[in-house]
C-alpha cells in the first residue's frame, strides 16, 4: 500500500530536481530523468511525489499538482528516473511533464515505501507485477546485482502480466542477471495463482505491484492458497484503472 503524509503532519521541504531528458521505453511508456542539486537518499523500491506546475483550464493561471512515481534508478546513480504511461490526450499533469524542457525544475518529496529488499539476503524474493508496475522491481534488481558482486546472490522470481508490446521494458534492463526465474503472462492471458504457489521456494517474500484492484485481488487469492499475509508486500498504484 502506498503511503502519504498525514494531513497536518510536518512535511519535509521538497527536493528540487532539474529535468534532463525523457526517453520512450515502449509504446506509451516514457522514462523521465532528473538531476538533483543535493544527494537524494532512498532505498531501492521506494517512491516519491513529484510536483509540477500545471496550466489552468483554458490556459489560465498555473497551479502545482503532484503525482506518485516509483523511482527506477539506483541510489548510487547521479540522476533520479521514473516511468510514466502517457496516452493522449492525457491529464493536465502528464501533459505538463511531456512539455518540460531541460533545466526546468520540479519538487520531489522524500522517498518512502515498503517495497524494499529484506535484510535477510538468503530469503527468496517473488515479484508479481502488472504492466508498468514492473517499475517497482528495477531498482531492487540493480541492488541485487550490486550485492551479488560482493558474493551475496539472491533468489529472484518474477511473474509479469504485460501487454504484447512491453517486453523490451525488462529485456533491455542491464540488471537482468539478478533474475533467477522469469514468467511473462502476455495479455489477454491471465495469471493463475495456483501456478505461482506451485513454484514458490521455501519461505518467500512476495511483492505485488499494480492497480489497487489487481493487488488486492491477487493478495486475497494468495492468502486463500495458504500464504500468510505477513509474507506479502502490497504495492498498489493509486488512481489507475489499468497499468
Amino acid at each position: 500500500m502506498r503511503q502519504a503524509f498525514e494531513k497536518g503532519a510536518d512535511v519535509p521541504k521538497p527536493i528540487t530536481l532539474r529535468f534532463v531528458s525523457k526517453i520512450k521505453r515502449a509504446p506509451g511508456v516514457w522514462e523521465f530523468c532528473w538531476r538533483h542539486e543535493r544527494r537524494v537518499e532512498f532505498n531501492p523500491g521506494q517512491y516519491a511525489d513529484f510536483e509540477v506546475a500545471v496550466l489552468g483550464a483554458g490556459g489560465g493561471r498555473s497551479h502545482s499538482e503532484s503525482r506518485t512515481f516509483t523511482i527506477v534508478s539506483h541510489p548510487t546513480e547521479t540522476t533520479v528516473r521514473f516511468w510514466m504511461r502517457y496516452e493522449q490526450p492525457g491529464s493536465p499533469y502528464k501533459r505538463a511533464l511531456m512539455k518540460l524542457v531541460p533545466g526546468q525544475s520540479v519538487g520531489m518529496t522524500a522517498p518512502i515505501g515498503t517495497t524494499v529488499l529484506p535484510p535477510e539476503r538468503t530469503r527468496p524474493l517473488v515479484y508479481i507485477a502488472q504492466g508498468i508496475g514492473i517499475a517497482s522491481v528495477l531498482s531492487p534488481l540493480a541492488e541485487c546485482v550490486r550485492q551479488a558482486s560482493g558474493g551475496s546472490m539472491r533468489d529472484v522470481t518474477i511473474w509479469w502480466i504485460r501487454r504484447p508490446d512491453e517486453q523490451q521494458l525488462l529485456d533491455t534492463n542491464p540488471h537482468q542477471s539478478a533474475i533467477t526465474r522469469r514468467h511473462d503472462i502476455v495479455r489477454p492471458q491471465r495469471l493463475d495463482v495456483t501456478d505461482v504457489v506451485a513454484g514458490l521456494p521455501a519461505h518467500p517474500l512476495i511483492f505485488i505491484s499494480g492497480t489497487q484492484y489487481f493487488v488486492a485481488a491477487m493478495g486475497d487469492d494468495l492468502q486463500r492458497a495458504g500464504i500468510d499475509r505477513g509474507d506479502i508486500i502490497f504495492d498498489y498504484y493509486e488512481g489507475y484503472v489499468e497499468l
